[in-house]
């Protein structure tokens, strides 16, 4: 009875005076497929990095890509004192990949 009352929910006409004040799409679907768009890959690379002595603030990040692969490191200095640094790599065989590692000592 549930998926009775989906059916006819989502098959009633739109404009029956629900708006609450919200904005309603009225796509008219008729069955078509639209093919994928698959663009070439286009390398790339960019950083940034924010260093401010007077408030401890320090971290950055870079990353590039040949088009296939993208591989980066970002990096934050953390309360206590060490820096935590992330490096990886990502692609459409292996996915996501990260190597996390800690720099310098704890503060006391």
């Amino acid at each position: 009875m549930f998926s009775k009352k989906v059916i006819q929910y989502l098959s009633y006409p739109h404009g029956h005076g629900f708006g609450h004040g919200h904005g309603h799409g009225h796509g008219h679907g008729h069955g078509h497929l639209v093919p994928a768009v698959h663009h070439a890959a286009i390398p790339y690379d960019f950083g940034y990095g924010v260093t401010d002595p007077h408030t401890g603030t320090d971290f950055g990040h870079t990353q590039n890509s040949d088009g296939n692969v993208v591989s980066g490191v970002y990096y934050v200095l953390l309360p206590d004192g060490r820096r935590q640094v992330v490096r990886y790599t990502a692609d459409h065989v292996h996915g996501f990949q990260a190597q996390v590692s800690y720099e310098g000592g704890h503060l006391h």
